[in-house]
């Protein structure tokens, strides 16, 4: 299609001859079927690729089981992981911590252990250690008023992020434990209260590259964390339609890469013709031609572009852009 020409001491016109095709996706998924666990899944996808698979939406999903093959692996690797280390304080004020106080722990013995895969809010009992729990339960919480070492209990039973909303919105926010001082001064408070919601939490599954899991297809009954095995890694098992299942990270299976398409550069091929008394394979000229070019694709906004001379026609007076 012909859309600009221009008359100033040459004559150019700019045809576009043909251009990269992209499809609606932004993904493209490539099945690998070497046998990694899912930290050298992860690295491979990472240097041949751009990550291991991320999945938004029942149209990736459908896409990312297309690229399976035939008489392939039951399960695979895709780039969903239980950031099991993310632990940290409601309260994020860096400043209200002093050295070594944002990670103090109290964990009772064998916690955290993310029992049937969903335990990332912490609780403290009345003689004071911790445990993780499901954030969905419900507890009597304990508030931080915003004064030093001043603390407000509360016996009604709410969700772990329902404690937060109100410590917020009532006082500064739901307790920090800096230091085994102030451990033993809530597990005073707490007697004859049972457990009760302290601030810290953590995140839960995250994709590899950064994305939010705002879409989820879990198997039935998962993700189980089964045996307190360390199931803090997800494949897609290729034979339940892609559905996600949990389990331990060191297994050595294949697994899903993808490239984000948004991301590449689209290429488009221009042919120019030259219409002057110049000699028009002069360096000068040549130059000028360019600039004609480039000035003509800002002209229909196309302003993102890097413009190079890839050919010179000469039988026809003819340049070819890309």
């Amino acid at each position: 299609m012909k859309f600009c020409c221009s008359t100033l001491q040459l004559h150019i016109c700019v045809w576009l001859v043909t251009c990269s095709l992209q499809t609606g996706l932004p993904y493209q998924y490539h099945f690998v079927m070497l046998k990694k666990n899912w930290t050298e899944a992860q690295g491979y996808c990472q240097e041949k690729y751009t990550d291991l698979a991320t999945i938004t939406n029942s149209q990736d999903l459908s896409s990312l089981m297309n690229a399976t093959v035939v008489n392939s692996s039951e399960e695979a690797w895709i780039g969903l992981y239980n950031d099991i280390n993310s632990w940290r304080w409601s309260l994020s004020d860096e400043y209200f911590y002093g050295t070594g106080e944002m990670e103090y722990r109290n964990w009772e013995n064998a916690e955290p252990n993310n029992k049937m895969g969903q335990e990332t809010c912490t609780t403290m009992d009345n003689v004071g250690k911790w445990n993780d729990l499901n954030c969905e339960n419900s507890r009597s919480f304990i508030c931080f008023t915003g004064t030093s070492n001043s603390y407000i209990l509360f016996t009604q039973a709410k969700t772990w992020y329902e404690a937060q909303k109100y410590c917020r919105t009532y006082y500064k926010d739901l307790a920090s434990v800096r230091n085994q001082t102030e451990n033993d001064q809530i597990k005073n408070m707490i007697q004859g209260s049972g457990v009760i919601w302290i601030g810290l939490f953590r995140d839960s599954w995250k994709w590899s590259d950064g994305n939010n899991v705002s879409f989820h297809i879990w198997n039935s009954g998962q993700p189980d964390n089964e045996y307190g095995n360390d199931e803090n890694c997800a494949v897609a098992l290729l034979n339940q339609l892609g559905h996600w299942n949990d389990i331990n990270c060191t297994y050595a299976l294949p697994f899903f890469c993808y490239i984000d398409q948004s991301k590449i550069k689209k290429k488009q091929i221009l042919s120019v013709v030259v219409q002057s008394s110049q000699d028009v394979s002069s360096p000068a000229v040549k130059a000028t031609i360019l600039e004609k070019v480039s000035r003509t694709l800002m002209m229909v906004h196309l302003t993102e572009n890097t413009v190079t001379m890839s050919q010179y026609i000469p039988y026809n007076f003819t340049y070819v852009f890309d």
